[in-house]
């Protein structure tokens, strides 16, 4: 009967682990990061990217992006999909919505696509199945201190939730000295 109305009968008082088909929104996490200059680096770590000119680079999964549950991950809680507030990251759908003037992003998607440099372009923007930290690298302009997106996240239904900040400020403004100076110091040295 398709009418809107539930008849339930209820044997024992303890219901549990029953889907009545209600669905609530998905929620990405808003990130906010505090990073030093010399978190970036100049020559991305991870295998298969690249040096960009005027860039330093720091992976999404870099141990210095911390104070979150998921550390530097995307991450949301969707009550149908994550048992846990904040624990849809691994493995969940992304969108990048916005990219800040001063960053850039690239992902590996694997395969044929490999890495590639997301581009946004006004109301297309782009989807990350799958997504996994270990293949996002950020990289931050020269001269400047502050960085990042603005992402959402889709549940398992295809629901889509509001726009969340991702935010990286760097303690001071980035510039070529401080990797230069490392590499003065360590060549002295040897």
């Amino acid at each position: 009967m398709a009418d809107g109305e539930i008849y339930i009968g209820i044997v024992n008082s303890n219901v549990s682990e029953v889907n009545f088909g209600v669905q609530q929104a998905p929620v990405a996490d808003d990130k906010y990061f505090i990073v030093g200059a010399s978190d970036f680096d100049v020559e991305p770590i991870k295998s298969g990217f690249a040096p960009i000119e005027d860039y330093l680079n720091i992976p999404m999964s870099s141990s210095a992006l911390t104070g979150y549950p998921t550390n530097g991950s995307l991450s949301g809680s969707d009550y149908e999909d994550c048992e846990e507030a904040s624990s849809c990251h691994g493995g969940s759908t992304f969108v990048i919505d916005s990219i800040y003037g001063t960053t850039r992003l690239f992902y590996d998607f694997g395969g044929e696509k490999g890495i590639q440099e997301i581009m946004i372009t006004p109301g297309s923007p782009v989807i990350i199945e799958n997504f996994d930290v270990e293949k996002m690298m950020i990289y931050a302009a020269l001269g400047e201190t502050e960085f990042g997106f603005t992402y959402s996240m889709i549940d398992n239904a295809g629901f889509v939730s509001p726009v969340a900040e991702y935010v990286i400020v760097s303690d001071v403004v980035l510039n070529m000295l401080p990797i230069d100076l490392a590499a003065y110091v360590e060549a002295r040295d040897v």
